[in-house]
C-alpha cells in the first residue's frame, strides 16, 4: 500500500513534501490506516502530523473506548493529540437535522477550528486529512444518484476541497484492512455501522457487495471513477455557464435579469447552470437552492408577464416582459406578501431520531412525524393562499379548501390556519389538519424528524 499511496499522493496532490496535516482519526479501520500510512511517510516527505478525535456524546462507554484508543495510538507514534467533545443530539434538535448531519457538521467545525489554531502557531498552511476511501466515494455517488442529485451532487467526494484532503481516496476498504493486518494493528468498530438504521450502512453492507459478486468485481472502483467524471462535467458546465452569464445576465439596480428566450433556448442542463449564476448575481446563496427551484424558474420563464415565485433567503423571481427578473422581496411594495399574518406567537420545535421497527407517531394532531431525508431543510409558516393543495396518499393532490370543508372548519378560522410550506410554496403541513403524504415516514425511512406546533391553535 505504501507505493500505491505514494503514487496516489503524487497524482492527486493531496499531500506534498513539508505539509502540516491534522489527521481526523475516529479509531476505525480507515482512519487508523491513514495515521499509520502517513506516519510511515513522515520522514520521507518531511510531514508534520497531529491527531484530532471528536467525541460525539452519543454512544456512552463505547465512545469513551474509542477516544482512549485514539489517544493511545497517537501516543504510540508520538503524535500530538486533541480530543473535542460535542453534543450531537442537542445540535440535531436545534438545527432540525438528522443525527448524521449534525455529527458531520460538528466534526468538521472542530477540525477547522483546530487547524486554524495550529496555523497561528506555525505560521503556515495546515491541511485536514480525512480517511475517505474509494468505497466511500462509490457509496456517495450511488446515494446522491438515488436521491435525485444532478452532476454536482453525484460528483461524490473530491480529493481536495480547500484545506480538506483525502489521501486514501484511491485505496479500497479491502486494501486498508489488508494493510492493517500486515502491520498487526487493531482498530475499533463503531457498533452503529453494523445496524441498518442508516442508508449508507445498508449500501455498504448489502448492496455494494452484491454489485461486486453478482455484476462486476470492480463495480466499486467504477462507481468512484464515475464520480470523478461527473465532477469534470460539472466543472465544464460551470465554466461554460459562467462565460454565457457574463454576456446574458444584466444588473439593474438591486435586481438582475436574463432574456427568457436566451435562457429557454439553451439545453436544460446549461440553463440550470445559467440560473445558478443568475442567483449568484443577485446574492442568493446556492446552498438553499434545489433542483425544484431551478425547474420552477425555468417554468416561470415560459409563463406570461406578471407571474412570480418566492425563493429562499427572501428573494423573488418574476417574469417581466421578455425577461426573467430576480430581486430581493420588498417590505413595502408590489412584491410584499398579501396573506394575513398569523395571530399571536407561533413556533415549530423539532427533534430528530432514528426510526425503529414498530414505532408509532403520537396521536396529537399538533405533532407530526416526517422522513428527515425527504423533508426540505428550510420552511416557513404562513396562512392560506388561493390554489393551495396538499399531496395525498397513493398520488394526486387535494385542495386545502376541500380539506377544510371536510373537517367542517368554521369559515372565520380558515384564514388563520397555520401552514408549514417549503420555499417553493409546497404545502408540508396544514397544522392540526393534515400533513403532506410526500414526506410521510415509510419503510425506507432511516431518520425521523418530529415537528411540534406550539403556537396558537385555531
Amino acid at each position: 500500500m505504501r507505493d500505491k499511496l505514494l503514487r496516489a499522493l503524487g497524482e492527486s496532490g493531496t499531500v506534498r513534501r513539508g505539509d502540516a496535516l491534522l489527521l481526523a482519526v475516529s479509531g476505525g479501520a480507515d482512519s487508523t490506516a491513514l495515521l499509520l500510512a502517513l506516519h510511515a511517510l513522515r520522514e520521507e516527505l518531511a510531514l508534520s502530523l497531529r491527531v484530532l478525535h471528536v467525541h460525539h456524546g452519543l454512544r456512552g462507554e463505547a465512545a469513551e473506548r474509542d477516544a482512549d484508543f485514539v489517544r493511545a495510538l497517537a501516543a504510540r507514534y508520538e503524535l500530538p493529540f486533541e480530543l473535542v467533545r460535542v453534543d450531537v443530539r442537542r445540535a440535531a434538535r436545534e438545527e432540525r437535522q438528522s443525527l448524521e448531519e449534525a455529527g458531520r457538521e460538528l466534526r468538521y467545525r472542530a477540525l477547522f477550528a483546530a487547524a486554524e489554531r495550529w496555523e497561528k502557531e506555525c505560521g503556515g498552511k495546515v491541511k485536514i486529512a480525512t480517511a475517505h476511501t474509494e468505497d466511500d466515494a462509490a457509496e456517495t455517488v450511488l446515494l446522491q444518484l438515488a436521491r435525485g442529485s444532478g452532476l454536482k451532487g453525484a460528483a461524490g467526494i473530491p480529493a481536495i476541497r480547500g484545506r480538506l484532503v483525502r489521501p486514501l481516496l484511491e485505496v479500497s476498504r479491502a486494501e486498508v484492512e489488508a494493510y492493517l493486518g500486515r502491520r498487526g494493528q487493531n482498530f475499533v468498530e463503531d457498533e452503529s455501522n453494523a445496524t441498518d438504521s442508516f442508508a449508507r450502512n445498508r449500501l455498504r453492507r448489502d448492496i455494494l457487495p452484491r454489485f461486486r459478486t453478482d455484476i462486476n468485481s470492480e463495480a466499486v472502483r467504477h462507481f468512484a471513477r464515475a464520480g470523478r467524471y461527473f465532477r469534470e462535467a460539472d466543472e465544464y458546465f460551470e465554466t461554460l455557464a459562467g462565460e454565457k452569464a457574463q454576456v446574458l445576465v444584466r444588473r439593474e439596480g438591486s435586481s438582475v435579469r436574463i432574456a427568457r428566450q436566451a435562457l429557454l433556448s439553451e439545453p436544460d442542463i446549461v440553463s440550470s447552470y445559467l440560473l445558478r449564476h443568475l442567483l449568484d448575481a443577485v446574492g442568493c446563496a446556492r446552498k438553499d437552492i434545489s433542483a425544484r427551484h431551478l425547474e420552477a424558474l425555468r417554468s416561470l420563464a415560459a409563463k406570461e408577464h406578471g407571474k412570480r415565485i418566492a425563493l429562499p433567503q427572501g428573494f423573488l423571481a418574476e417574469r417581466c416582459g421578455e425577461a426573467l427578473v430576480l430581486r430581493r422581496a420588498e417590505k413595502n411594495g408590489k412584491c410584499e406578501s398579501q396573506e394575513k399574518p398569523l395571530p399571536g406567537p407561533e413556533a415549530i420545535t423539532a427533534r430528530s431520531f432514528p426510526r425503529t421497527a414498530g414505532a408509532e407517531p403520537p396521536k396529537d394532531p399538533y405533532v407530526q412525524w416526517f422522513d428527515s431525508d425527504k423533508l426540505p431543510k428550510h420552511w416557513e409558516i404562513r396562512t392560506r393562499r388561493s390554489g393551495d393543495k396538499i399531496a395525498m396518499q397513493g398520488g394526486g393532490h387535494k385542495s386545502l379548501r376541500a380539506l377544510m370543508t371536510e373537517a367542517k372548519m368554521p369559515l372565520d378560522s380558515r384564514d388563520r390556519l397555520p401552514l408549514l410550506v417549503s420555499e417553493t410554496g409546497e404545502l408540508i403541513w396544514a397544522v392540526g389538519l393534515r400533513s403532506s403524504a410526500a414526506y410521510w415516514v415509510d419503510e425506507t425511512t432511516t431518520d425521523i424528524l418530529e415537528l411540534r406546533y406550539e403556537g396558537e391553535k385555531v
